[in-house]
């Protein structure tokens, strides 16, 4: 699957006649020597081929059975655009938009990160959590089919909002029993 092949016929003539080649399906094409067909097939599948050779008076043919066997194509993570979070609020990212893979589903596909901030990561989606005082960062954004891999990078900025102020303790405060007069 996927990868040219050249498929060469061999035969002989009694009376060494020159000989004429072709093959009764359009994904083989003849090459520049007469006896010799490039293909390449994207799909598993079987094909069932009629090679034929001509000696310019008598044709010969036979059925040939070719099995075409998959190979593990690596998933693909394209661009993911700059996102901007709000501190304290959770950031849901979606990727199922950006990831392919021509063997799985994105269902049967594992995808990590290197964020410090990570909450969760549930099936393509991404919750990211920015506390207080975080910039924001670049994310390392892993997509694996078990076997192959891909990768791409995404920006998050951290927008900050204003947080009310905290009393922690008033100084010179006492605690006073019932009754007790303060001076």
């Amino acid at each position: 699957e996927d990868v040219e092949t050249t498929l060469t016929i061999t035969a002989t003539d009694a009376e060494n006649n020159a000989l004429t080649y072709w093959i009764n399906d359009s994904k083989f094409i003849q090459n520049t020597e007469e006896n010799k067909f490039n293909f390449t097939i994207t799909t598993p599948q079987t094909l069932n081929i009629t090679v034929n050779v001509s000696d310019g008076t008598d044709i010969t043919s036979t059925t040939h059975e070719i099995t075409i066997t998959p190979v593990n194509d690596a998933p693909t993570i394209t661009t993911i655009p700059d996102q901007t979070a709000t501190e304290d609020t959770p950031l849901l990212i979606e990727l199922e938009s950006y990831i392919n893979d021509e063997d799985n589903t994105t269902q049967q596909l594992t995808i990590t990160t290197n964020s410090s901030y990570e909450q969760n990561i549930q099936g393509t989606n991404i919750t990211l959590l920015y506390p207080n005082g975080a910039a924001g960062e670049t994310i390392n954004i892993t997509v694996t089919d078990g076997l192959l891999e891909a990768s791409t990078t995404m920006n998050v900025i951290v927008t900050p909002i204003n947080d009310a102020p905290v009393i922690n303790n008033i100084l010179g405060l006492t605690t006073l029993d019932q009754g007790t007069t303060y001076k």
